[in-house]
């Protein structure tokens, strides 16, 4: 390195709450490099995982330049309760230059060596903790054209993904994004009337569909539909389960920026939750987020009447491009979407990755 680096780990900083803030603020100072003061927007959400993390067995580093003392890069790693075997590195950023990527480099040999003095055998990368939180880098298009990300995509920048790879971390699994364009009203009619006779028939057996509850009863109803949401979410990649006040704090916190008007709970004629989707519009377009049906309630075509609700939102509201986010490939969301996919093949399809490094 042109530029001597320090590293500090969480553990044995000797001001806790300096090295938090330091790691919190590091993504908005890489975003707002020329910013003398950098409003952190994502600060208090690192802060909170920081917080998350002292209930597992884990630590976070920090490198710095050691005459000025700036931080540089950022990195964490974690091993799941009762799954020594298979951990996990994230929380990774960097600045992109020399310095900020030699950095880098050594912050995730540090991760490496420290997981396997545990007894990890493999990392997977990157995932901050398990798949409830941020993981995944994007592939992106090799082109003049290519399409900008979206807001809700993982944004880590390609190097990231270059100083993984050439560290030894392969492909472990895929991921990818399904986007169609609606061709007109007619179209969203015709597809409406495909998925009619579910929701008639759901209606028929004493199942309702409503938005979710604004203010105070947005909790509620959250509370509500969690253990339903742990059940969809366990197909994830080293899925765990989360207290509910931390899925409060994560689905809020994305409420509070998105428009989730088209989101739908699905309760059956005691009241119960049998499903529920989670989608938000940006501009023209809607992104399905989560759409799922309790194991008890599958079968009976709640997806399906879920899915007429929503597209007559889109509908009404002319949003003719939909996008199933972030699909683990050949899960039942793929299939999905392929099967209905608004009576076309996808207009694009933007691909992400998971890595995994044997640390044997």
């Amino acid at each position: 390195m042109s530029v001597k680096c320090k590293i500090a780990a969480r553990s044995s900083a000797p001001h806790g709450n300096s090295f938090d803030v330091q790691f919190s603020e590091l993504p908005d100072h890489i975003a707002a490099p020329d910013k003398a003061a950098v409003e952190c927007s994502y600060a208090p959400y690192w802060m909170m995982l920081l917080k998350y993390g002292e209930r597992r067995n884990c630590e976070f580093w920090i490198a710095s330049e050691a005459d000025t003392g700036r931080v540089l890069a950022r990195i964490a790693a974690d091993i799941p309760t009762g799954r020594a075997e298979e951990s996990s590195i994230g929380f990774f950023d960097c600045h992109d230059t020399v310095e900020g990527r030699a950095a880098g480099r050594e912050l995730i040999h540090t991760a490496m060596q420290w997981l396997a003095a545990r007894g990890a055998q493999a990392a997977v990368a990157p995932m901050d903790f398990n798949s409830w939180f941020n993981y995944r880098f994007k592939v992106r298009e090799q082109s003049e054209n290519k399409a900008p990300d979206k807001s809700w995509e993982p944004s880590a920048p390609d190097f990231h993904l270059a100083l993984f790879k050439d560290e030894g971390f392969q492909d472990f699994i895929a991921f990818s994004s399904l986007e169609y364009e609606i061709a007109s009203p007619e179209h969203w009619k015709a597809y409406i009337a495909l998925m009619q006779p579910d929701f008639q028939a759901a209606v028929a057996h004493g199942y309702t569909l409503s938005p979710f509850a604004s203010g105070t009863g947005f909790q509620d109803d959250l509370r509500d539909i969690f253990a339903l949401a742990t059940i969809a979410f366990a197909e994830n990649p080293m899925f765990e389960e989360i207290p509910f006040e931390l899925f409060a704090a994560l689905t809020t916190g994305f409420a509070r920026k998105s428009n989730m008007d088209a989101s739908l709970i699905c309760r059956a004629a005691d009241g119960s939750v049998a499903g529920f989707a989670f989608c938000f519009t940006e501009g023209n377009e809607l992104i399905y987020k989560t759409v799922a049906v309790h194991p008890d309630h599958r079968s009976k075509g709640l997806a399906n009447a879920l899915t007429c609700e929503i597209s007559s939102y889109c509908l009404k509201n002319n949003i003719r491009t939909t996008t199933g986010a972030l699909i683990r490939s050949g899960n039942r969301s793929e299939r999905i979407g392929h099967k209905h996919g608004q009576f076309a093949k996808p207009s694009n399809v933007y691909n992400y990755i998971l890595l995994r490094k044997s640390l044997s």
